[in-house]
């Protein structure tokens, strides 16, 4: 299993500061991992993820915010659960979503929503998407808000299978006021992606 961490800023000079700070130490650890970071003072968070995945070499891509962490052992879990899944046609076409635990604020560690999908988003930003799927689906569109969702949604659509990963803690730190909580587009996106939200 190769993986790319991809830790994309974009803005204010403080977003990659606090990327080199604090996400990239997380990786360093992580084992034999590609790790790249961007940064775009006038780019979009969706541009700037998408300049990056064209950038990267491996299978899986794993984006990274800059204010989160990836706890110790992440990769290791993703590989050990990916050496244990049996799935007819498994192989370089994989479709499959690997999804982490996440702790929020320091909180226990658990999937977020799990048994809620697709009516709510189950996976986080640092889930593992395989590449090839990543560029076949189109990356990440430009919204408001909630553009991992989406992704995840057009995965499913295109046939990808959400894995969870307990053991893989992704570790988020929210703040008040945060784009992340700007659920506006919610509607657009049932309306958009009605065959998943219908199986």
């Amino acid at each position: 299993m190769t993986v790319s961490i991809l830790i994309c800023t974009h803005g204010s000079e403080a977003w990659r500061e606090l990327a080199l700070s604090r996400a990239y130490p997380s990786t360093i650890a992580q084992g034999t991992c590609e790790v790249l970071t961007r940064h775009e003072p006038a780019g979009t968070l969706a541009g700037v993820r998408n300049a990056a995945a064209g950038d990267a070499t491996a299978d899986w891509l794993c984006f990274l915010d800059a204010d989160d962490e990836l706890a110790p052992g992440y990769i290791a879990e993703m590989e050990h659960t990916l050496e244990g899944w049996e799935s007819p046609g498994w192989g370089e076409d994989t479709r499959a979503l690997l999804a982490p635990a996440v702790s929020f604020d320091g909180n226990r560690a658990a999937i977020p929503n799990r048994g809620g999908w697709p009516a709510v988003n189950e996976c986080c930003i640092g889930t593992l998407v395989p590449r090839r799927l990543f560029h076949e689906v189109g990356g990440f569109r430009e919204l408001p808000s909630l553009e991992d969702y989406d992704l995840w949604l057009r995965c499913a659509k295109a046939g990808a299978q959400i894995v969870h990963v307990p053991g893989a803690v992704y570790r988020a730190y929210t703040s008040p006021g945060s784009r992340n909580s700007d659920q506006s587009v919610y509607a657009r996106l049932r309306e958009e992606h009605a065959e998943v939200f219908a199986r």
